[in-house]
């Protein structure tokens, strides 16, 4: 269950006014509770569980059975309360906390549940807990151990649907399935093998080869019915969750055409298509082909376009359509294997702007994808689109420098001409052949990401993968895949390569890819149908989906979240969707490890970024908050030039925010770590000619920074260090800004025309920072005079969010109470 915290959208607040906190943030929300009946009541429901336990292991003692050492308890919190799990784990005993979940569908109805591994004669310590409890107090006079026994509702012996993690629905029944078993390994991984081992030859379960390892959790794949996982769990002593094994693409893509008809009209019976504010995803590739049963509904004839007339709009190559079947549905298989309802509420566009025999001439690319966002927006002129874009020119010769071609994306993402700001999503590139594959991750880092996608007000995509299961017997002897799990994707290129300190950073984020496949003697055999990502077939009547892979693929997917978003937020801007995403992003340990990288130097940190941005967005996040986070968007608009008595073009404003800030409940947290992260999003101008491609700060029309007050600094001390700050880019800068502080850093951050950073502090630390100061540096609208953009305002979106580890503290209330009430928004869960 997600909650239903929408962003707080702050209006015209680029202004001081006082704040008065309010008292009392931050607790669990805990039942009250008849101290003697509800003791009464757990103790009553442990003696039970003990009891059955003891059954159950007599019983495997006469059958001689073997049976685990330990137990797994369940507890149950109220529904719409919290349950204090923190308090349910005690490692020095060996009591390990296995997994969390949540059932219910609002706040108002939603129970927490915990699975908990308690060794053999342990359980004394958790009926200790209830019994002081019930007889001490502490030495407030309150009930022992209060807050952990009050928010418990039920205690009792853990089942398969206890462990089980997935929707309850995909638990396999008489019929076997493949399953993930997440195990719990501490520091004995050989010994939970072969324990995982023995059990499943016992049991007759068929034990995969393949393993995954994560901190303190391996992954073993087995193939049971629900009785054998049932008997699993009596065995070992070392699970912490079992999961239904997701399909790979391969599974749908043997299916014949009949069953694959069968799939989609099923599908088709749980969806529902409303779309009540006209927000569309424009398609900008070789057409699209919506005779497709999956298409027809998101994507009518007249929203077919091409900008040759003679080219058609429908789909001679099968790129398109593959294109549209993420950007309408987002991963298809995620549906197909479910059976829940779900609700479409954005369209489809498409504009052929590859002719179906030859190419375009290069220097006619930009005009060309112009004219495809005008067919479009002519046709449809009030919907609310994004535009994808995974076209690219496979001269990689210009390392960040812009084109033509880029320069005309950004132009037209600013929106000067027409007055209208968008957001388009551009793929990064791909590496392309069996040579750079076998070189992997070498030849990622060396091959640059391709013309256009070096646009600074493009939101370029990347890729990495999580695609490493084989399932085609055809690969079972030997073959591996290129990539581990979360690392990057054998496709995805980089701006390594490109000039430091010049360029932005590219790509901005990262998206799965896709994977590639070699043999034992380490060729290359490609992407097979398990390592690629499931779309819609340009020819429905042959065969319903195709394979896809690489960064065309993520260019998609990312795609269908920003129209998710733009849902959720239809008046918000291209500028905060764009920002969202990015402010959602985090990167994967994988990627981490795998480019050997150390978060505490800058120079890592910025390899990092050349390879994957800011890394992988999360949708949910992009969309809502938890109750332990908040986020706050500012739209606003700034003239960030004038000019002074001598006629020279000087820097004019500086918006400075006061934000509404938990001081109170910070302060309580004390040295708790907190995450603040702040995100600028903004359009740039590109400089009318090439002259601009010299300098970076003549190829943008202005740039912006921001800055935040130090703990000890006061607003008026504040204002003082960043008045300083008004000046253009070469002067010297102040050295007590607290830049250290940032994760990314401003050097780094500043780069291009979206900027994001991390400062995790104490939220002691943080209890007095909210205040930001947002100011303009140079660019060439201040270094031309007599263009006259010095006489323009421009705009930008700004967001802040401070997220505490602390699952069952409310930060979101406090705020969405002190702020104007916020924008409701309906997420539907796939």
């Amino acid at each position: 269950m997600a909650d239903n915290n929408p962003h707080i959208f702050l209006n015209n607040i680029a202004v001081s006014y006082d704040f008065q906190p309010r008292q009392g943030f931050g607790s669990d929300k805990i039942p009250v509770r008849n101290r003697n009946q509800h003791s009464n009541k757990l103790l009553q429901e442990f003696t039970n569980t003990e009891s059955a336990i003891q059954q159950t292991k007599q019983e495997r003692i006469q059958n001689q059975l073997p049976f685990k050492s330990g137990s797994y308890w369940e507890f149950s919190g109220r529904a719409g309360y919290s349950l204090v799990t923190k308090s349910l784990e005690n490692l020095p005993k060996n009591i390990r906390l296995l997994n969390i979940k949540t059932e219910g569908d609002t706040p108002d109805n939603t129970t927490i549940k915990a699975v908990v591994y308690v060794p053999e004669n342990e359980e004394k310590i958790f009926r200790k807990k209830i019994t002081d409890y019930k007889f001490k107090n502490t030495k407030a006079e309150n009930p022992k151990n209060a807050n952990l026994v009050n928010s418990i509702e039920s205690i009792s012996l853990a089942s398969v649907l206890s462990l089980w993690t997935d929707n309850p629905s995909l638990i396999p029944n008489e019929n076997k399935a493949w399953c993930e078993v997440w195990l719990y390994t501490g520091k004995n991984a050989g010994e939970i093998n072969a324990e995982i081992q023995r059990s499943c030859e016992l049991i007759d379960i068929q034990l995969s080869s393949q393993q995954l390892a994560f901190p303190e959790r391996m992954v073993r794949l087995i193939r049971a019915n629900r009785a054998q996982l049932m008997e699993l769990i009596e065995q070992c002593d070392f699970i912490a969750e079992m999961r239904l094994l997701r399909e790979t693409a391969r599974f749908w893509l043997t299916e014949n055409n009949a069953d694959q008809v069968a799939w989609v009209q099923n599908l088709l019976q749980r969806a529902s298509f409303s779309f009540p504010n006209d927000i569309g995803v424009c398609i900008l590739d070789t057409g699209v082909n919506n005779a497709h049963l999956l298409l027809a509904p998101v994507l009518h004839d007249n929203d077919k376009h091409s900008v040759e007339p003679g080219w058609g709009p429908n789909d001679d190559d099968g790129h398109g359509t593959l294109m549209a079947g993420i950007s309408a549905y987002g991963d298809l298989q995620i549906l197909l294997e479910s059976q829940e309802a779900l609700e479409i509420n954005h369209k489809l566009s498409s504009v052929k702007i590859l002719p179906p025999v030859g190419q375009n001439d290069r220097e006619l690319y930009g005009a060309i994808t112009s004219q495809g966002i005008s067919r479009s927006e002519l046709a449809a002129p009030n919907r609310k689109q994004v535009y994808c874009m995974a076209v690219t020119s496979q001269e990689k010769i210009y390392r960040g420098r812009p084109t033509s071609w880029s320069s005309a994306i950004d132009q037209l993402a600013f929106g000067e001409i027409e007055g209208e700001k968008r957001l388009i999503i551009i793929s990064a590139g791909n590496v392309r052949d069996d040579v750079e594959y076998q070189n992997y991750p070498d030849s990622n880092i060396s091959i640059s990401v391709e013309d256009p996608a070096q646009a600074w007000n493009a939101l370029t995509i990347g890729a990495v993968t999580d695609k490493i299961i084989i399932t085609d017997p055809a690969y079972n002897n030997g073959h591996s895949p290129i990539a581990n799990i979360g690392e990057l994707s054998p496709y995805s290129s980089t701006s390594t390569t490109w000039e430091r300190r010049k360029w932005p950073l590219k790509p901005d984020i990262v998206l799965e890819g896709g994977n590639i496949l070699k043999a034992p003697d380490n060729s290359i055999v490609g992407c097979i149908d398990d390592f690629a990502i499931l779309s819609t077939s340009r020819r429905p009547l042959n065969n319903q989906f195709d394979a896809f892979s690489g960064t065309s693929a993520s260019t998609a997917y990312t795609s269908w979240m920003c129209a998710k978003i733009l849902t959720a937020y239809p008046n918000s801007w291209p500028e905060t969707i764009r920002g969202l995403l990015i402010h959602s992003a985090d990167w994967t340990e994988s990627i981490i490890n795998q480019f050997s990288i150390d978060l505490t130097k800058k120079q890592h940190i910025e390899n990092l970024m050349r390879i994957c941005g800011y890394g992988v967005p999360n949708i949910a996040k992009a969309i809502q908050n938890t109750q332990s986070s908040f986020t706050l968007i500012a739209e606003e608009e700034i003239k960030p030039f004038t000019v002074n008595e001598a006629g020279r073009v000087i820097a004019k404003d500086m918006h400075f925010f006061k934000l509404p800030w938990p001081k109170e409940m910070l302060l309580g947290l004390a040295e708790t770590k907190v995450k603040f992260r702040i995100t600028l999003s903004y359009f740039i101008e590109p400089a009318p000619g090439e002259i601009g491609w010299k300098d970076r700060y003549r190829y943008q029309s202005y740039g912006f920074r921001f800055e935040v007050n130090n703990p000890t600094e006061t607003e008026e001390e504040f204002l003082k260090r960043i008045n300083l700050a008004l000046r253009d880019e070469e002067e010297v800068v102040e050295t007590e800004s607290g830049s250290d502080r940032w994760k990314i850093g401003p050097n780094l951050r500043n780069l291009g025309s979206v900027h994001s950073d991390i400062w995790e502090a104490t939220a002691a630390e943080l209890s007095t920072c909210n205040f930001i100061a947002l100011y303009p540096v140079t660019g060439w609208w201040k270094d031309r005079k007599p263009l006259d953009r010095w006489q323009q305002k421009t705009r930008y979106s700004l967001l802040i969010s401070l997220e505490t580890p602390e699952q069952e503290i409310d930060i979101y209330s406090p705020i969405y109470n002190l702020v104007s009430t916020p924008v409701t928004i309906q997420v539907n869960q796939q």
